[in-house]
C-alpha cells in the first residue's frame, strides 16, 4: 500500500490486530454477560464509585480500555518504524 517491499515488523502489527480485536470482543462480552459498563459515557469517576456502580460493570470496561490503549501504542510503534525504515531505503 505505501510502496514497501515489506513492513519494518510484521509480527508485532499483527499482534497490535489481534489485541484490538480482542479488547473489542472483551468490551461486548460484558453486554452478554450482563455487566455492560454504567459510568456514564465519559467513566466520570464520580459515576464509577462502588456506590453508584456495583459489581464488574466497570472493571470490563476499564480493561477494555487498557488493552484497545496497549493495542494503539503498538500500532504507532510499528507505524513509526515502518516509516524511519521506508525513508532511509529510498
Amino acid at each position: 500500500m505505501l510502496g514497501t517491499r515489506d513492513m519494518a515488523f510484521p509480527r508485532l502489527n499483527a499482534f497490535s490486530y489481534w489485541i484490538f480485536l480482542l479488547a473489542g470482543l472483551f468490551m461486548f462480552s460484558s453486554v452478554v454477560l450482563g455487566a455492560a459498563p454504567d459510568g456514564g459515557w465519559f467513566g466520570y469517576t464520580p459515576l464509577t464509585e462502588k456506590a453508584f456502580s456495583p459489581g464488574i460493570n466497570m472493571d470490563f470496561w476499564g480493561l477494555g480500555i487498557v488493552f484497545v490503549g496497549i493495542s494503539t501504542t503498538v500500532g504507532a510503534v510499528t507505524s513509526s518504524s515502518l516509516r524511519s525504515r521506508c525513508e532511509h531505503r529510498a
